[in-house]
């Protein structure tokens, strides 16, 4: 290589994450534009492909959509997940038990269950409260356990726990449903034993039934129907201070209970005593609610409005008042329920506008405030659609589900806010209703097919058990860059490249002048040895140069299995004014990591301009 040819390389080493508002031309060098997918910010300074999925609990080709679901972390016990959907006929509830999705009720209105968690006085322990648009308001402990015997009226449990010890419900109309060797869910209700391995008083003679030893048993819901009246529709419902609020989305009206009973809504008096029921009337229909992260107030939220929710005591603490007092945003508000999410001090929201915004308190300003986090891409979101958006937390990274058009039915982008370093990474096109974390890793559900993905898996979209998924396209899209020379043709005919390659892997470079006038692409291949350190002995390429950050795994250099590359390419040359580069691959466990890109830009020695209008 020639001295000359090294001189006046323009080097892309900073990579700034996905933008999408300027102009393709305005854009800062390092900057991912429109068009650019699949691919993530590795360590805060390297591009690269983003991880794959798995499924949970097998791939389904059912054409029911994840209407709800996500993670709740009881009081006691373990991390649950659950799902619902409709399946043409009735709304159904699944949880995750033993490596499986079971059936926790087939007998639904229409599976779009939201939730929130409410702690129970009487049992001592956090039920998960559910509806779904119907008068009824659905309760479950969220106890489990699995068969070992049974007689005409006993059940008893495998191991040495008690049924309480598993949060089976101690008082008032309590029942469980356990699966028999069809698969048939038997639904029986028992009266004592709760303290001890076995249930009484069980109403089902289960020694009809053929149940083998490990077959999963569930507490089945406790429904109370007509509430807050026979008229209700409860879309979502919240807890604050121990009233369950439930919220209806064509009513203005917002009901809350009685202090720690969320089934009572008795009238209150006037002027109220403390613990009695709440009746508010706001100016729109509710789309969401968030408690403030100090806990003092809650955030009633609409298309247009938050209101500020607060206790206020008489001075001799008989009477109970409370305030409510609004803030008008226009189109500023959660888009609907899943919408919203509490990032440590702050509520963070997709609005109606849409944007995402976090609402919180602002250094030197009275008061809560506003701030949006999505201008850098301005033009991606007022092209999507947010009515069944949701905003998601993960490792210092929001994660929004998303649609990118109205063309969509459901979600099928997530858009990543990295906190941290203040960048979006290019969406990633997968379905999600949804994201969440459950037991420290980052799942989602997904809105067009029955099915639960494990995100940040592998380098294949849905792998099946052993069965590797669908190849995943990566594009990396360079700002239009003109080198500070906006006036003059330019030239160059080498290019600089470095980074990190698995073996199994195709690596294409495009190089695009003048917005589409002519187009040049290179190949890198995982095994070319002129350009990628190979392992020799000890493993030259595997030494030990820290850990890779992906969406919050760590992984160390020779966990990934890539290796060093570095090296230039030749490159026909062809004068232009403004050029993009694109780094690109589509491939099943295709992974890379690109360090640098530069290029030995140089003005033509032509001394013709041909920019003149006249």
């Amino acid at each position: 290589m020639r001295e000359d040819s090294l001189k006046a390389f323009t080097i892309t080493d900073s990579f700034l994450g996905f933008k999408d508002k300027r102009d393709v031309t305005k854009e800062t060098r390092g900057v991912a534009v429109d068009g650019s997918q699949n691919c993530i910010i590795v360590d805060g300074e390297k591009i690269g492909v983003r991880p794959g999925f798995e499924y949970v609990g097998g791939r389904s080709t059912d054409r029911y959509g994840i209407q709800g679901g996500g993670s709740w972390k009881p009081s006691s016990g373990d991390q649950i997940m659950w799902r619902s959907y409709f399946n043409d006929t009735n709304g159904i509830i699944e949880v995750y038990f033993d490596d499986a999705w079971e059936t926790l009720d087939e007998g639904m209105d229409n599976g779009k269950f939201r939730t929130t968690t409410y702690w129970d006085t009487t049992e001592s322990i956090d039920l998960l409260i559910m509806v779904e648009g119907t008068a009824d308001i659905m309760a479950w402990s969220g106890a489990t356990a699995t068969f070992a015997s049974a007689t005409a009226n006993t059940l008893t449990l495998e191991g040495t726990d008690t049924w309480g010890e598993k949060r089976w419900l101690g008082a008032g109309t309590r029942g469980g449903r356990v699966k028999d060797d069809t698969g048939v869910w038997r639904e029986f209700e028992y009266t004592g034993g709760e303290g001890t391995t076995t249930l009484t008083g069980v109403t089902v003679d289960l020694t009809a039934f053929v149940i083998t030893a490990g077959n999963p048993i569930l507490q089945s819901l406790r429904v109370t129907a007509d509430t807050p009246s026979a008229t209700a529709k409860n879309n979502f419902v919240g807890v604050y201070k121990q009233h369950l609020f439930c919220f209806n989305e064509e009513n203005r009206i917002i009901l809350a209970s009685i202090l720690n009973d969320y089934t009572d809504f008795t009238a209150a008096s006037s002027p109220r005593l403390p613990g009695e029921s709440i009746s508010l009337t706001i100016d729109e229909v509710p789309t969401a609610w968030a408690v403030a992260p100090t806990g003092s107030s809650l955030y009633i939220q609409t298309l247009n409005y938050y209101y500020q929710f607060t206790f206020a005591d008489s001075a001799d603490l008989t009477k109970q008042g409370y305030d409510l007092e609004p803030t008008y945003m226009p189109n500023g508000g959660a888009s609907n329920n899943l919408a919203i999410s509490n990032i440590k001090n702050y509520i963070t929201m997709i609005t109606s506008e849409p944007t995402f915004d976090t609402l919180g308190n602002v250094l030197n300003v009275e008061g809560i405030r506003s701030t949006s986090l999505s201008d850098d891409i301005k033009k991606y979101m007022d092209d999507s659609e947010v009515d069944e958006s949701a905003a998601g937390y993960y490792k210092n990274n929001s994660y929004l589900s998303i649609k990118s058009s109205d063309d969509f039915g459901s979600n099928n982008n997530i858009l990543i806010r990295n906190l941290q370093k203040n960048y979006w990474e290019t969406p990633w096109t997968l379905p999600s209703l949804l994201t969440f974390e459950h037991n420290g890793v980052l799942y989602a559900h997904d809105p067009s097919q029955k099915n639960t993905f494990k995100l940040l898996q592998g380098y294949s979209d849905g792998k099946n058990g052993i069965v590797e998924g669908a190849p995943i396209s990566a594009k990396w899209f360079s700002s239009w860059d003109n080198f500070d020379l906006p006036f003059n043709q330019k030239e160059f005919d080498l290019i600089w490249v470095s980074g990190y390659i698995t073996p199994s892997t195709k690596l294409r470079f495009y190089v695009s002048y003048d917005f589409g006038a002519y187009t040049q692409s290179f190949e890198l291949l995982g095994t070319n040895e002129d350009v990628i350190l190979t392992p020799s002995g000890g493993g030259i390429g595997y030494y030990s140069l820290g850990s890779r950050s992906l969406g919050g795994r760590g992984e160390t250099l020779s966990e990934t299995g890539l290796r060093r590359f570095r090296g230039f390419v030749t490159i026909p040359v062809r004068s232009f004014y403004e050029m993009q580069w694109s780094v690109q691959s589509n491939g099943v466990n295709y992974r890379w990591e690109l360090c640098e890109i530069g290029f030995n830009v140089r003005k033509t020695n032509c001394q013709s301009n041909n920019l003149k209008f006249n």
